[in-house]
């Protein structure tokens, strides 16, 4: 998996998209096809999920950091092995949750998240 977090520089809020089969709220991306970067799965995923040009943090799109994470929800009972990459966003930004190929993310729906607090400055828009 490849993983993007999209930061605000000004004050560290990030994206969350809500994604059907995880049963969570989590940062877009995606699986990691056959012979393909992972940088390339962020860049792709990102142009398919949201429909932005994504701007990485390192101009060289290098790894930020690996998790391993048992899965939750319908897919749940496997291990995650997850590739991050940073990319810069900012609040209300054009985009489109719901890309052609993201069928597992509900109607649109997204979330910003403050590290200053759930209650700081967490919004939820799109969707139903």
């Amino acid at each position: 998996m490849s993983y993007v977090a999209i930061l605000h520089p000004a004050d560290g809020s990030s994206l969350l998209v809500d994604h059907i089969n995880a049963g969570l709220w989590l940062p877009p991306g995606g699986h990691v096809e056959p012979g393909e970067h992972p940088a390339a799965t962020a860049r792709r995923e990102i142009r398919e999920e949201l429909a932005i040009e994504p701007v990485f943090i390192e101009d060289a799109a290098r790894l930020s950091f690996i998790t391993v994470t048992r899965t939750t929800g319908t897919d749940r009972g496997h291990l995650d092995v997850s590739l991050w990459f940073l990319l810069v966003g900012e609040r209300g930004m054009p985009l489109t949750a719901t890309g052609p190929s993201s069928p597992t993310h509900a109607g649109g729906r997204r979330r910003t998240y403050s590290p200053r607090g759930p209650g700081a400055s967490t919004r939820t828009t799109g969707g139903s």
